[in-house]
């Protein structure tokens, strides 16, 4: 009898524990996410947005990340666009896929005040399929709503919020005519927006013609937009010029991203990034930098920045505005994304991986990267 309970109890530990190691070898590892693009606030404070479109925070520099993705149905899953102000509050734009907008779609404006535990929302008839919201503060912000581009041309709608997102007003759109007064043209591509305050903001875009600058400002809230003038050298009047939208550090000081596209004497490509102090009134041109393509950039202040060619391995560091650059190879290649809080704490996105450094951009190391849902 006591020989057939110990076989018993042998059987059935020995199933407890196959069934327990069998089942745990049989759960797939977990896949580390795919960034597309990443927004630190400090060393540890930050969010990131996936290729998958999920919505993620972390609050120990990048190592362990929550999944904050707002859930508001099925249908809408592609984040349009987003904004983040501080480690708490932040703005996300949720639609369908573009090849199931339909008369009835909307864009869904999703607000967080705590760090992505609870989203607030708010829609926006229309059928838009690329969004970039803009806040001055928690309360005022505006957000840039794009059609689908066609033949260089591309209609957008600019709405308007004082109360953080919970209601929308339009307060402007592209006009419908070439050079129409007061608005934004209806070519070429645009490429983003930016307010300085709760009055002064531009629109940016890429070249229409030789020689044309897509810079637009307007210094009442958005409601009415006029050419700004850039003073472009003379060995850059015949180029194709693309102006990303400025940064600012504070109400005087900023940065405004252009590139050159050089035909003649051969095919080169200039970035120059002008500063203001004047809070954006008057733009003054730097060296050019030439590395052969379209820039990876970022700015931690009015004098301290990086760039980096993503065909290339090269990083360009300056701490005066861009007057002058020092060169390090990084060892990464496809950089899309370059992120840095200070002069020596930054984030790379390669490849959809993340890279983090701590000597200004000297050495990368991979993350090892954990997400809890």
């Amino acid at each position: 009898m006591m020989n057939r309970k110990l076989i018993y109890l042998i059987f059935f530990t020995f199933c407890i524990i196959y069934f327990t190691v069998g089942c745990r070898n049989t759960e797939k590892p977990q896949q580390p996410p795919q960034f597309f693009s990443i927004q630190m606030v400090d060393e540890r404070d930050g969010w990131t947005l996936c290729n998958d479109g999920k919505v993620l925070r972390t609050i120990d520099g990048g190592e362990n990340w929550i999944d904050v993705t707002p859930d508001i149905g099925k249908a809408k899953k592609t984040v349009l666009g987003k904004f983040f102000l501080t480690s708490d509050i932040g703005w996300v734009a949720l639609s369908e896929d573009y090849q199931h907008l339909t008369s009835n779609s909307s864009v869904t404006i999703c607000t967080t005040y705590n760090g992505g535990k609870n989203w607030e929302k708010a829609d926006i008839p229309g059928q838009y399929y690329r969004a970039e919201p803009c806040f001055i503060n928690e309360k005022i912000g505006w957000v840039e709503l794009y059609y689908n581009d066609s033949l260089a041309q591309q209609p957008l709608d600019i709405y308007h919020t004082k109360d953080g997102g919970k209601s929308w007003a339009e307060v402007s759109s592209t006009g419908t005519v070439a050079n129409e007064p007061d608005s934004i043209p209806l070519s070429p591509l645009k490429e983003g927006i930016y307010f300085l305050n709760d009055s002064r903001g531009w629109v940016t875009g890429q070249p229409r013609a030789n020689g044309y600058t897509m810079l637009y400002i307007t210094n009442d809230g958005g409601r009415t937009w006029n050419h700004q003038d850039l003073p472009i050298p003379e060995e850059y009047q015949h180029s194709l010029i693309t102006i990303k939208a400025p940064i600012f550090f504070n109400d005087k000081d900023g940065v405004l991203p252009v590139t050159f596209d050089v035909d003649q004497p051969q095919p080169s490509i200039f970035n120059v990034f002008y500063h203001t102090n004047d809070g954006g009134m008057n733009w003054l041109i730097n060296p050019p930098l030439n590395i052969g393509a379209p820039p990876v950039y970022d700015f931690v202040d009015s004098k301290t920045g990086w760039v980096v060619d993503e065909t290339s391995s090269t990083l360009y560091t300056t701490i005066d505005g861009g007057k002058k650059w020092t060169n390090y190879n990084t060892d990464l290649k496809g950089i899309s994304q370059i992120d840095f809080v200070n002069s020596k704490v930054g984030w790379a996105i390669s490849n959809g991986a993340l890279y983090k450094t701590v000597d200004g951009g000297k050495s990368f190391n991979k993350v090892r990267v954990s997400v809890n849902c």
